[in-house]
C-alpha cells in the first residue's frame, strides 16, 4: 500500500485537508458537467466549415473572376458585394473556429484513463486539430478577399497584416503549401501599394515551386499567381502550363482555365488568350456572359461605357454576341446595336446576331445589317460565323420578303436585298419569283415582266412553270381590264400548259389545277353548251384534285342538264370546303327539287343520287341555317328515305321545326308535307294537301285553257293518293282521268304517261272486281 504521507507528523491540518477535498470534489463535478466531444460533434463542425467556405466560393465566383478579368469592370457595388460576402463568411468561420478550439481544449484537459481510447487511437483529436487548421485557412482566404475588395486601402493593409500574423501562427502548427499560397497572395496584394513586399511574395512563390506536397491544381494556381507577380519574365511557362492543364484531371476546372486566360490577356498575349477560350468553349461562354453583364450595367454611364468598349477586343465582343444569341431579346434591348454601330465591331457575326435580335422591332435596319454581314463574309469569311456568304445573302432576301409580305418593310428594302443576293450567289427560282413580285409592286412592270420571261425560259421546274402561267394570266388580265373578250389563243395556251404538267410533283400539280381553274372559268363565262362540254372533256378524274375543279365540273354538268351528276361533283367540292359552294348548291337544289319527279324516272340509280342530293342539302342547311335550305333537305330526304319509318319520322320533326304561321300555307311547305304523308301511307291527308296545291295553282293561272307542269304534278299525286284509299271508287278516279285527257291536249309527257298508267291500273282493278 502506498501512503501519501509516511510521517504522521506531516499529516495536513484538518482545515487544509478539508480544503483539498473540496477542490477535488469541485473539479470532478466540473468535469462531469462538461459534455465530452463526440465524433458527430467534430464531424459536424468540419462539415459546417467546408459548407461555409464552398458557399462563399460559389456566391463570389462572378465577382472574383470579374475582378481578375479586368479591374475596370468592377464597380463600387461589385466591390461592396464581394466585401460583404467575404466578411459574412469570415465571421461564420470565426464562430466555427471558436467552437473547434473549445472542443480541442476540453479534449486536452481531459485526463481520464480512457483518453487514448476516446481521442488518441481513434484519431479524433488529430481530426479536430486538422479541422481547426483547415477552418483557419478558410478564414484566412475569405479575409484575403475581404481585403481585396476594401475601397479604403488602409483597411486592406491592416487586414493583410492580421492575416499574415495568423498565418505565421498557423505555420508553427503545420507548414502546409496552401498556407504559403495564401500568404504569397497577401504579400502580392500589399506589393501593389508597397514594392517592399514584392520580394517577399516572390520568395513565397519560389519556395512553393520547390515543394511537392500539394495537389496538381494548387501547383497550377501557384505558377499562374507567380507569373502575375513577376510579369513578362514568367511568360515562358504559360504555354507549358496551358498544355499541362489540358492534359490533367483539372481540364474542366473553369476557374483555373479562366485565371490562365485572363493572365494571358493582361500580358498582351491576345492570341494565346483567344486560343484558350476557343479550346475551352465553356470558358469562352462564361466570358461572354460576364462581359454582357458588365456592358449592360455600364450602358447608363456613357463615359465608363465608352472606356470599357475601348478595352474590349473584337473577339470578346463576338463572345458577347454569341451569348446574346442564347438569351431572350427583352433581356438585351440595345447593347448589340451599340456594338454594331462601331466600325471596330462590325464583323459578320456581330452584325448577324444584332440583326436577329432587332428583326422584330427594326426589320429594315436588320436587313441592312444582314446585307453588310453577307458582303463582309464574302470578302473574308469569318470563322466565328458558320454560315457561307451565299446562304447568308439568301436568308437576308427571304427575311426581307417575309417582312414585306407582313408590311413591316417597304418595297425598295426587298429589292436591295435581292440585288445583294444576286451579286453574291446564283439565285434560285423562288427568290427570283419573289423579286419579280416585288418589282411589280414597286411599279416596275416592264422590268418585272422581263425577269418573269427570263424565269419562264429556264429549265423545267416549278418556278419556271409558275412564271409561264403568270405570263398567260397577265395577258388575260390585259383583255379583261379593257372589257375585251379573251381570245381562244390564250385558252389554248392554258390548255397546253395544263397538259404539260403531267407529273407527280405536288407543286406542279397545284400549277396544273390553277391553270385548269382559269381555263374552265373562262369557258363557263361563255354560257353555252359547247363550252360546258369542253370543261367536261378536260376535267377527267385524273385532272381533278381541287374543290373548285369539282365545282366547275358540277356547273358544266348542270348546264348540260345532268343535274344529279352535277350534285355528285358539287358534293365532292363541298366535302373539301363545306360552305364555299353553298350558293351554287342552293341553285342546283332548286332545279333538282323542281324536276325531281322527272329525274326519278330517268335516273337508273335514283336512290344513290337522292342520297347525294340529301347530303348536299344537309351541308347547305348547316352552313346557311335558313328555312329554304331546310325545306330542300326535308323534301329530298323523303325520296332518300326509301319508305324507312324512322327516317320519315325524323323528316317530320325537321318539317315541323321549319313550319311557321307565316309559311304554313306556302306551296313548298304543303308539297313537302304532302310527299311525306304519301310515303307514310297517310293517303287521305296527302290527297287533301295535293288538292289544296291544285286549287292554289289554278287560282294563280290566268289561262283557263291550260295547266302548268306543277299543277299536273299535284293533280296526279292527288288522284294517286285517292286511288289507294279503300273507300274510293276506282271508277270515279278513272272517270276524272278520262275527263282530263279529253279536256286538255297539252298534258306534259311525264304526267300524261303517269296518268295513263294510273288509269290502266284503276281499270284493271275494276275488271278484277267484276269477275
Amino acid at each position: 500500500m502506498i501512503r501519501l504521507w509516511d510521517n504522521c507528523d506531516e499529516i495536513p491540518h484538518p482545515s487544509i485537508f478539508s480544503l483539498l477535498l473540496s477542490f477535488f470534489l469541485f473539479s470532478a463535478s466540473l468535469l462531469a458537467a462538461t459534455q465530452l466531444p463526440t465524433t458527430e460533434d467534430i464531424n459536424s463542425l468540419s462539415d459546417k466549415s467546408k459548407k461555409i467556405y464552398d458557399d462563399f466560393l460559389r456566391q463570389s465566383f462572378d465577382l472574383r473572376l470579374k475582378n481578375e478579368f479586368n479591374n475596370n469592370f468592377v464597380d463600387g457595388a461589385d466591390k461592396e458585394n464581394l466585401n460583404k460576402t467575404a466578411k459574412t463568411a469570415s465571421d461564420k468561420l470565426a464562430g466555427i473556429e471558436q467552437e473547434q478550439r473549445k472542443l480541442k481544449q476540453i479534449i486536452e484537459d481531459y485526463e481520464a484513463d480512457d483518453w487514448d481510447t476516446r481521442y488518441g487511437s481513434t484519431g479524433l483529436w488529430k481530426k479536430l486539430s486538422s479541422g481547426l487548421y483547415t477552418t483557419s485557412l478558410y478564414k484566412a482566404e475569405t479575409d484575403f478577399f475581404e481585403a481585396v475588395s476594401f475601397s479604403q486601402r488602409q483597411k486592406a493593409v491592416e487586414l493583410c497584416h492580421k492575416i499574415i500574423g495568423r498565418l505565421d501562427a498557423l505555420e508553427e502548427v503545420y507548414d502546409s503549401a496552401y498556407l504559403h499560397y495564401i500568404k504569397a497572395r497577401v504579400y502580392a496584394l500589399l506589393a501593389k501599394d508597397d514594392s517592399l513586399y514584392r520580394p517577399l511574395a516572390k520568395m513565397e512563390y519560389d519556395r512553393l515551386l520547390e515543394r511537392s506536397d500539394m495537389a496538381q491544381s494548387l501547383a497550377f494556381r501557384i505558377e499562374i499567381e507567380r507569373v502575375k507577380l513577376v510579369g513578362e519574365e514568367g511568360t515562358a511557362r504559360l504555354d507549358i502550363i496551358e498544355k499541362e492543364i489540358a492534359g490533367s484531371n483539372y481540364a474542366n476546372d473553369i476557374e483555373l482555365v479562366l485565371s490562365l486566360a485572363f493572365l494571358n490577356r493582361d500580358l498582351g498575349r491576345n492570341s494565346n488568350y483567344e486560343k484558350i477560350l476557343k479550346y475551352w468553349s465553356q470558358a469562352g461562354n462564361y466570358v461572354g456572359l460576364l462581359l454582357h453583364s458588365v456592358l449592360v450595367n455600364k450602358m447608363r454611364e456613357q463615359e465608363n461605357f465608352s472606356k470599357i468598349l475601348q478595352d474590349i477586343t473584337v473577339f470578346e465582343a463576338e463572345l458577347v454576341a454569341k451569348f446574346t444569341m442564347k438569351i431572350k431579346a427583352e433581356q438585351d434591348s440595345s447593347l448589340l446595336p451599340k456594338l454594331a454601330a462601331m466600325q471596330k465591331f462590325q464583323t459578320p457575326l456581330i452584325l448577324y446576331v444584332t440583326a436577329i435580335k432587332i428583326a422584330k422591332t427594326e426589320p429594315e435596319r436588320a436587313v441592312d445589317l444582314l446585307i453588310k454581314a453577307s458582303k463582309l463574309q464574302e470578302q473574308n469569311k469569318s470563322d466565328s460565323l458558320d454560315i457561307e456568304a451565299e446562304q447568308l445573302a439568301k436568308q437576308t432576301f427571304e427575311f426581307a420578303h417575309a417582312m414585306y409580305i407582313e408590311g413591316s418593310v417597304d418595297c425598295p428594302c426587298v429589292l436591295k436585298s435581292f440585288e445583294n443576293y444576286s451579286e453574291i450567289s446564283e439565285t434560285g427560282g423562288m427568290s427570283e419569283y419573289y423579286y419579280i413580285s416585288a418589282l411589280k409592286d414597286c411599279n416596275y412592270p416592264e422590268k418585272s415582266r422581263q425577269f418573269l420571261q427570263n424565269l419562264a425560259n429556264k429549265d423545267k421546274g416549278y418556278w419556271s412553270g409558275r412564271a409561264k402561267l403568270d405570263l398567260i394570266q397577265q395577258d388575260i388580265e390585259i383583255y379583261r381590264a379593257g372589257d375585251k373578250v379573251v381570245p381562244d389563243e390564250l385558252l389554248i395556251k392554258l390548255k397546253n400548259f395544263a397538259s404539260e404538267c403531267n407529273t407527280d410533283n405536288k407543286l406542279i400539280k397545284q400549277l396544273k389545277a390553277e391553270a385548269l381553274t382559269t381555263y374552265c372559268g373562262l369557258l363557263l363565262e361563255k354560257n353555252d353548251e359547247n363550252s360546258a362540254q369542253q370543261v367536261l372533256d378536260i376535267l377527267t378524274e385524273d385532272n381533278i384534285n381541287e374543290p373548285n375543279l369539282y365545282a366547275f365540273k358540277s356547273t358544266a354538268l348542270q348546264r348540260l342538264g345532268q343535274r344529279l351528276a352535277s350534285a355528285e361533283y358539287l358534293l365532292k367540292a363541298c366535302r373539301k370546303d363545306n360552305c364555299l359552294y353553298t350558293h351554287q348548291a342552293m341553285l342546283l337544289l332548286s332545279e333538282i327539287i323542281e324536276n325531281i319527279d322527272t329525274l326519278a324516272v330517268q335516273q337508273n340509280n335514283f336512290l344513290q343520287a337522292a342520297e347525294n342530293c340529301k347530303n348536299l342539302a344537309q351541308i347547305s342547311f348547316g352552313c346557311l341555317k335558313n328555312p329554304q335550305a331546310g325545306l330542300y333537305l326535308a323534301e329530298i330526304s323523303v325520296f332518300a328515305a326509301n319508305k324507312n319509318d324512322d327516317k320519315l319520322a325524323e323528316i317530320g320533326k325537321l318539317l315541323d321545326s321549319l313550319t311557321t304561321e307565316a309559311n304554313e300555307q306556302t306551296i313548298d311547305i304543303i308539297r313537302c308535307r304532302a310527299r311525306l304523308f304519301g310515303e307514310q301511307q297517310k293517303y287521305d291527308d296527302a290527297a287533301k294537301l295535293w288538292t289544296q296545291i291544285c286549287k292554289i295553282l289554278q287560282e294563280q293561272d290566268l289561262d283557263t285553257t291550260t295547266r302548268s307542269f306543277q299543277w299536273w304534278r299535284a293533280k296526279y299525286y292527288e288522284l294517286l293518293c285517292w286511288s289507294k284509299l279503300p273507300k274510293t271508287e276506282k271508277q270515279q278516279v278513272l272517270h276524272t282521268i278520262e275527263v282530263l285527257e279529253n279536256t286538255f291536249n297539252d298534258i306534259p309527257l311525264l304526267w300524261a304517261e303517269k296518268l295513263k298508267f294510273l288509269k290502266q291500273k284503276c281499270s284493271n282493278s275494276l275488271s278484277a272486281s267484276d269477275k
